[in-house]
């Protein structure tokens, strides 16, 4: 068995805040890392820190860029133990996509749609939570 880390936030910002009120959810942002450091952690989120668009797949970093400018964000951290050819699996299509991530962009509209409960599925466009 492989672990696979899943950071769940709620930021201070304008799109936080509006999603927290449409759902009620505890966090509004969630981010994968493959390593207990989380080193590896990425997700569908800020390209510029100061800027809630542009928006894609990044590799985030707990000191620097948005988390780094806000230590004190609520947060939880979940532990999923998977078998470990799901754990290599995953961690290299995430490899592969970072590789290309200007490919990749996030999804606003698929945000709204999944909140009134309509699927959409696109190639290359995700928001943080579907990726």
């Amino acid at each position: 068995m492989s672990t696979i880390y899943i950071l769940l936030t709620r930021s201070k910002t304008l799109l936080s805040r509006t999603i927290h009120t449409l759902t009620g959810d505890s966090f509004t942002h969630v981010s994968l890392a493959f390593d207990a450091r989380l080193e590896s952690l990425c997700s569908f989120s800020r390209i510029v820190s100061i800027l809630p668009l542009p928006s894609g797949l990044m590799h985030e970093r707990l000191d620097r860029g948005y988390f780094g400018g806000h230590p004190h964000i609520r947060c939880a951290l979940y532990a999923l133990e998977v078998p470990h050819d799901a754990f290599c699996a995953a961690r290299l299509r995430v490899t592969q996509m970072l590789a290309v991530r200007s490919r990749y962009h996030y999804s606003v509209r698929g945000l709204f749609l999944c909140r009134m409960g309509i699927r959409e599925e696109r190639p290359h466009y995700y928001f943080c939570s579907q990726f």
